[in-house]
């Protein structure tokens, strides 16, 4: 089976002024595209005439941490949008740095002035709140949660405070549409770039039983627990781009998570249709006024290491993560008051009712086990904090991963990936194959070869090129190539507490300079969508198509808005407003 992959758009006036930096792209070579913006950017200075007293002192070099010339469209993007923005007068210098180096600089230290990090697709993401809140909201600024450009606005939290409280969908939806609009049209720190296609890839001679669901594509639940082998070579390989930095169900990486969603159980799971579904608990009620939550435990159920896994197992996990404050997931238990269990029901009071505590929670939070976890940090050497402990490499867990999931943690080998075996029984899924491997392959070409060769199974998620992809499953039967719209987006991520990020009218400046319909069609070659909002359009719901289009004005519109705010903006270089 093979899906077309989408047609290119006709120009249109975004491309007029392209050619002449599609010819200095061909000019100086991918190669060093890096070098050249950087040179670009550090002849862009004083003209020599820094005491006028109009204006003030010369906007400074400012760095952008992006992705390696390996990453090609990443890479292509955002060094595309370097050089747009220093045509202003601007003076960005990219940096390219490993995923690894990023992710420490960004997500967890918060040490960086502009960069992209991107969102994948995943289960909890097709509710609203998953990419406003974590992203946007104040609460969420601690390192290791989602708001790394440190948003600390009183417009933008009362917001995306009320589209939580009200739970009805048709009551919801204009307040989540609100938020986004005053999200955009400030903007915050985060100017969305792109949807990318998530395109997967599968051996469909020797596996069935994937399934698409939209902004997920074949990376959920339906697979990972459907997933059939059709041959007596039951292992399913897969693919990542990326190498696992640790395991634990504490932090983020998207290898790392789909490990933990397997090898643990959550009280419900996201369903197709993004409404949670039963999974430790095979039922809840809740109250009228939506701020009590019963939910009904199953009952003899085991962890991996034969403990029973119980209500109080439940009430441990929450009550663990409030009291060490897990930044991954901060915002997801703000609300709940108090949790405590009855024989095999757990209660959860809220403060106030909350609209996304399904997707945001219960169905993302993984049950610990108490008899591991209650022992960390306070009996594991070297540990201060729980999201420092990994179970894979401790003595207090034998190496192993316990939880209580249809999956069972087998090894981890760095740089190599994650293998997991299918258990002998779960309560609600046993998939039809032994085990799966997630190698870590960052070389598209090393990724071809794999699949001609029948070396991988899935592609889960790749920087191969989508053509090159496609192509390859036209030419090879077995294979069947699959392309759909992510729920996520790669972002402009400028930090809000740096200048000159931190005034508005630089934020809208840059957001106006950045090439999008360029980026879709040249760069991702189709296989992306314009991200005008942090919500993707395959949430046809949730998504507001009516929110400011920055990249839709011009370039003398922000030099206009610059000028407004004080700044001077001459050929070659931009001065702070004298009073700044």
């Amino acid at each position: 089976m093979y899906i077309d992959r989408p047609e290119d758009s006709e120009s249109t006036s975004d491309e007029a002024g392209t050619d002449g930096r599609r010819r200095f792209l061909r000019g100086i070579g991918a190669a060093s595209l890096g070098g050249a913006f950087t040179s670009l950017a550090g002849c862009l200075g004083d003209d020599g005439d820094g005491d006028d007293p109009d204006r003030g002192e010369p906007v400074g070099p400012i760095e952008v941490l992006g992705y390696p010339e390996s990453n090609r469209a990443p890479f292509e993007t955002l060094t595309t949008i370097v050089e747009e923005i220093n045509s202003l007068g601007f003076n960005l210098e990219y940096n390219p740095l490993s995923r690894d180096r990023q992710l420490d600089r960004v997500f967890f230290e918060h040490d960086f002035e502009i960069s992209s990090l991107g969102y994948t697709g995943r289960p909890e993401r097709l509710d609203p709140n998953a990419l406003l809140w974590g992203n946007y909201h104040s609460s969420d600024i601690a390192g290791g949660a989602y708001n790394w450009t440190h948003n600390d606005d009183p417009e933008i939290d009362e917001a995306l405070e009320a589209q939580r409280r009200v739970l009805d969908p048709d009551e919801r939806q204009p307040l989540v549409h609100e938020a986004q609009e005053v999200i955009i049209g400030k903007p915050a720190g985060e100017m969305p770039i792109q949807h990318d296609e998530l395109t997967n890839v599968y051996n469909s001679e020797k596996f069935d039983g994937f399934e698409v669901v939209p902004g997920l594509g074949l990376n959920n639940y339906s697979t990972w627990m459907g997933v059939e082998a059709l041959t007596d070579d039951r292992e399913l390989t897969c693919a990542y781009p990326l190498d696992v930095p640790h395991i634990t169900p504490l932090q983020a990486n998207e290898t790392n998570m789909i490990t933990q969603r397997n090898t643990h159980d959550s009280l419900t799971i996201v369903g197709d249709d993004g409404l949670p579904e039963p999974w430790l608990a095979e039922d809840w009620e809740i109250s009228d006024d939506s701020t009590r939550i019963d939910f009904t435990i199953r009952d003899g159920h085991e962890f991996t290491d034969g403990e029973p896994c119980t209500a109080e197992d439940v009430v441990f996990t929450y009550q663990y993560i409030q009291e060490y404050e897990i930044a991954f997931f901060s915002g997801a238990v703000a609300v709940i008051d108090e949790v405590y269990a009855d024989g095999n029901v757990v209660t959860f009071e809220l403060e106030e009712p909350d609209a996304p505590i399904f997707n945001d929670a219960f169905s993302r939070i993984h049950i610990l086990p108490e008899h591991i976890w209650s022992r960390v940090p306070d009996e594991v050497d070297g540990v201060e904090t729980p999201g420092e402990f990994s179970p894979v490499e401790s003595d207090l867990t034998d190496g192993q991963l316990v939880g209580s999931g249809p999956y069972e943690f087998d090894e981890w080998r760095r740089g190599t990936g994650v293998r997991l075996t299918v258990r002998d029984s779960h309560p609600v899924a046993t998939p039809d194959i032994d085990s799966v491997f997630i190698q870590t392959i960052e070389s598209p070409s090393a990724l071809t070869t794999a699949l001609r060769n029948e070396e991988i199974d899935f592609v889960i998620e790749s920087d191969a090129d989508p053509d090159v992809l496609s192509d390859l499953a036209e030419e090879q039967d077995h294979l069947t190539f699959v392309s759909s719209t992510s729920v996520g987006y790669d972002e402009w991520a400028m930090k809000t507490n740096v200048e000159p990020m931190d005034r508005e009218s630089v934020r809208q400046a840059m957001s106006i300079m950045i090439p999008k319909e360029t980026i879709v069609n040249e760069i991702w070659r189709g296989y992306a969508e314009e991200a005008i909002s942090p919500i993707s359009p395959v949430l046809d719901f949730w998504h507001n198509p009516d929110v400011t289009k920055w990249h839709e004005m011009s370039r003398e519109d922000a030099i206009e808005i610059l000028e407004e705010d004080g700044f001077t903006v001459t050929e070659d270089q931009i001065y702070y407003p004298p009073d700044a």
